[in-house]
């Protein structure tokens, strides 16, 4: 399941620069309540220009509706940006984007806000140059299946980013764009990313885990 949650906009600037930067995570051994402070997640090299997509990933406690209601980075407030991934179960899995002008420093707070309470949470920090807005996006999510696809429109100078959280211990494997991060701390977590010379009205992404640790999410953007 998944849901669409802001409009979008689109300048007819190129994504110059994207770097898969750092991530973050934090696991309570039990449910906490926010906000919550994930620390010092590297953002990479200061630039004017520079504006940091994070692929923020969590376990809620009981919810069926994203509970996050904000997210700063670096002090800046974010924007959520494309659709969000949702496992659709009790507990469930979510995978969502946020997006903020950071021009200084080379790490950053990453500060969620959310109601109720959650078991697990963490983010993957991109550092994109010639960021214009989100061309498409689409989320997906699952309470059995192996794998997870979705297909976006990639635009010619555009590049795609996409983040995947499931239920334990596995690791990931990704086609259509290329593994980034992969991670299993208690639950797994990846994510994936490429630039794109040419458009592509179809562009199709997958995750596909090394075992079958269901309920899990994702989310893609095509920027």
């Amino acid at each position: 399941m998944s849901f669409l949650v802001n409009s979008f906009s689109l300048g007819n600037g190129v994504i110059e620069e994207l770097s898969y930067a750092g991530v973050a995570y934090y696991n309570a051994g039990g449910t906490f309540t926010g906000p919550h402070t994930l620390p010092s997640v590297s953002i990479g090299a200061a630039d004017d220009r520079r504006v940091v997509v994070a692929a923020l990933f969590f376990q809620s406690a009981s919810t069926t509706e994203t509970p996050v209601t904000g997210v700063t980075i670096g002090g800046v407030t974010a924007e959520r940006i494309g659709e969000i991934g949702e496992s659709s179960n009790p507990n469930e899995h979510y995978v969502e984007f946020w997006q903020a002008a950071v021009p200084s420093g080379s790490s950053a707070d990453i500060v969620v806000s959310f109601t109720g309470s959650v078991y697990r949470m963490g983010a993957m920090a991109y550092r994109v140059i010639g960021y214009s807005g989100v061309k498409d996006s689409a989320g997906a999510g699952s309470l059995t299946d192996i794998a997870l696809s979705a297909d976006v429109d990639v635009r010619a100078g555009g590049a795609v980013i996409a983040a995947v959280f499931n239920n334990g211990p596995a690791s990931f494997s990704w086609t259509g764009i290329t593994e980034d991060v992969d991670a299993a701390p208690d639950n797994s977590y990846s994510s994936a990313s490429d630039m794109f010379v040419t458009a592509d009205a179809a562009k199709t992404i997958t995750a596909t885990q090394s075992t079958n640790q269901a309920p899990q999410a994702m989310s893609v953007i095509s920027l």
